[in-house]
């Protein structure tokens, strides 16, 4: 149900321009004709429902509750890892704002959303507010 209306929520803020702002677009020249413009979050799948998540397969054990709906897309590991403006960059003098281990950050069960005010997860200066659903299963 969580992933259900994930994708849905994710699909009615695209259709609305309320996503806009949080994407910055990125252009892809090609030999020929005109460069790809990608604007648009491409992971949400409109239309998702109870339904048609119920069917998924899951993941990892065959008794398991955790189907591919349920996981972060690779391009949501990596945004979380490159958030950081120009002079924060490595080379350009600043901090990191996050690090991330992407070798525990799907798996491991999050007992709640990390916030700002927590040590452990100290942002420097964030220049955008994200929202993120974190969901564990048992």
């Amino acid at each position: 149900m969580f992933s259900a209306n994930s994708h849905e929520h994710a699909a009615n803020a695209i259709k609305s321009g309320r996503f806009a702002p949080e994407i910055i677009p990125v252009s892809i020249p090609q030999r020929k004709g005109d460069p790809i413009v990608v604007d648009t979050d491409e992971g949400v799948r409109p239309g998702t429902t109870t339904e048609s998540v119920s069917k998924l397969r899951p993941a990892f054990d065959q008794s398991g509750t955790i189907t591919a709906a349920r996981t972060a897309l690779p391009n949501s590991i990596v945004s979380a890892l490159v958030q950081m403006g120009e002079p924060e960059s490595p080379g350009g003098g600043g901090t990191n704002w996050l690090v991330l281990s992407a070798r525990s950050f799907q798996v491991s069960p999050l007992p709640k959303c990390p916030t700002q005010n927590e040590d452990r997860w100290a942002m420097a200066h964030p220049t955008t507010s994200t929202r993120t659903r974190a969901y564990s299963a048992n």
